[in-house]
């Protein structure tokens, strides 16, 4: 957007920001991610496991042997 309409840059010459990311990650630029200002201000969540609400009971192997022999 600001590099075509300032005259900076050419159609052809512009890319994406995501393609400009994923070419530092990929080690074809001389920068690092510490240097982007996306990459430092997002705040990535740790994801926590989901513990079980409902307690279903006894497993069917505890049960008695007298059921066993019907």
């Amino acid at each position: 957007g600001y590099a075509l309409a300032k005259g900076i840059f050419q159609k052809d010459q512009v890319v994406s920001t995501k393609t400009l990311y994923n070419y530092v990650d990929l080690g074809l630029m001389d920068i690092k991610n510490g240097d982007l200002p996306e990459k430092v201000k997002r705040n990535t969540k740790t994801r926590r496991a989901r513990v079980n609400k409902r307690i279903l009971g006894r497993s069917i192997d505890e049960r008695s042997p007298r059921i066993e022999s019907r």
